[in-house]
């Protein structure tokens, strides 16, 4: 027991029953009186220690279980997993929602989890609960309790580590002053918003058409909101495949898994073009003949995918819907079957959440900054030679010659979905899930 002093200038303490103060040592102070009354005396050695509101204890906990009710080796944060607590006894309704969870992470003090005893379960004669863990740790352990925690009664935690990936296409097709650096500068403010405590975040850039220069101020400014990242410089789509299949020298693929990937390309329907235009457009083109290459335990359970690149949830190839101006009516909208897409194959094969458009992405609000003085201070040019004399010089972010626009902080918004094709095709960015219907978000 600890201490209990109490100062005051006068100290009244009335009860109809009892009061009862334990300590290893008590110090009552007052300016003038204590006093204490009791018709049948007072007691200050003679009592009963303070029973425990019940006696019942764990014996054992167990866990984590995922939905499936299995037992897994490692957790990922945020994800709710099942713990289950076997007691000495039958507990009483009273007693079930009694039982405390705490975690200790890695050489911190056990912290009691507070807000979920009143979800306590029992179930199969164990008291069971659903956690979930949101905190990075290298070791952990999960107790369960009437009294205090014990080492004893409690199971061990290990996370699945798990890697971020952004994927940069490059742009070869309308290499202007605000485009040339558009999609590396979406990869760089992912980082910054999202991702800049991750331990494993990677941004994979397409080199083609970027010079050297280019490459190391977009790796510089990465770094600069993480000092972890991973920078990787691929040209193919084998090259892609490989290093999410399997890894490299930096990140081995049996102990990190994927469990984001956002991609920012080009695109044609059903199609990640990440070099369109380029001298080697066709070994940088990812379709759905290349989903079944992807080894699904390279990822987690149920990963995030989101693609910006232009109707990756859309099926329609025919040339004439490359037209901007072109527009679906109430039979050619049946083309577009979202359920036979890139979109919708990803999600089938790898059982995870995609996110993608039908329509064309549009990339302008990259640099859109409206007015912030903080982010616009940031801007800087950097000579390419490749940057094209634009069509239209009076258009802001096509103005440069022989230059490409760059923030320190990455791209200032998202990009947004397109206008084209119009008609009856609903803008917006498409969930694709297994076994539902595509749903716009």
């Amino acid at each position: 027991m600890g201490n209990i002093t109490i100062i005051a200038k006068n100290i009244c303490e009335n009860a109809s029953g009892s009061i009862r103060n334990d300590a290893s040592q008590i110090i009552n102070q007052s300016g003038r009186k204590i006093i204490q009354n009791s018709n049948t005396g007072i007691n200050y050695l003679n009592h009963q220690d303070r029973q425990p509101p019940t006696d019942i204890r764990i014996t054992k906990v167990e866990g984590p279980f995922d939905a499936s009710d299995n037992l897994v080796d490692k957790i990922e944060l945020g994800k709710s997993y099942t713990f289950k607590a076997t007691p000495t006894r039958k507990p009483t309704i009273t007693e079930i929602p009694l039982l405390k969870w705490a975690i200790k992470l890695d050489d911190s003090k056990k912290e009691i989890i507070a807000g979920v005893a009143s979800f306590n379960k029992l179930e199969n004669k164990k008291i069971i609960i659903a956690l979930k863990i949101n905190h990075d740790f290298e070791k952990a352990r999960i107790y369960a309790f009437y009294q205090k925690p014990d080492d004893i009664v409690s199971t061990d935690l290990n996370l699945q580590q798990i890697e971020i990936i952004l994927v940069a296409g490059t742009e070869q097709h309308s290499q202007t002053y605000g485009n040339k650096l558009m999609f590396p500068a979406q990869a760089v403010r992912e980082i910054r918003q999202n991702y800049a405590h991750y331990k494993h975040a990677t941004i994979i850039v397409f080199k083609d058409g970027f010079t050297e220069m280019e490459l190391s101020i977009i790796k510089r400014d990465a770094r600069n909101w993480n000092k972890t990242l991973y920078f990787k410089k691929i040209n193919s789509i084998k090259e892609l495949l490989d290093y999410i299949n399997k890894g490299d020298a930096t990140v081995k693929r049996s102990d990190v898994k994927i469990g984001v990937m956002k991609i920012f390309s080009h695109g044609l329907p059903s199609i990640l073009d990440f070099g369109l235009d380029g001298k080697n457009s066709s070994t940088q083109q990812f379709g759905i003949d290349n989903v079944t290459s992807l080894v699904k335990d390279s990822f987690t359970l149920n990963p995030i995918i989101y693609s910006y690149a232009c109707r990756t949830g859309n099926s329609d190839n025919r040339i004439v819907t490359l037209n901007p101006s072109y527009k679906y009516d109430a039979e050619e909208i049946k083309l577009v079957k979202p359920k036979e897409s890139l979109a919708q194959k990803l999600s089938d094969h790898l059982d995870a959440s995609v996110y993608a458009y039908l329509r064309r992405s549009n990339y302008n609000p990259t640099w859109l900054d409206g007015g912030d003085l903080e982010y616009k201070k940031k801007y800087i040019t950097i000579e390419d030679e490749e940057v094209s004399n634009p069509l239209n010089p009076k258009d802001w972010f096509r103005k440069g010659w022989d230059e490409a626009l760059w923030n320190s902080n990455g791209a200032f918004t998202l990009p947004r979905s397109g206008d084209s094709p119009g008609g009856l095709l609903q803008s917006g960015i498409f969930l694709f899930e297994k076994d539902k219907e595509p749903s716009k978000q």
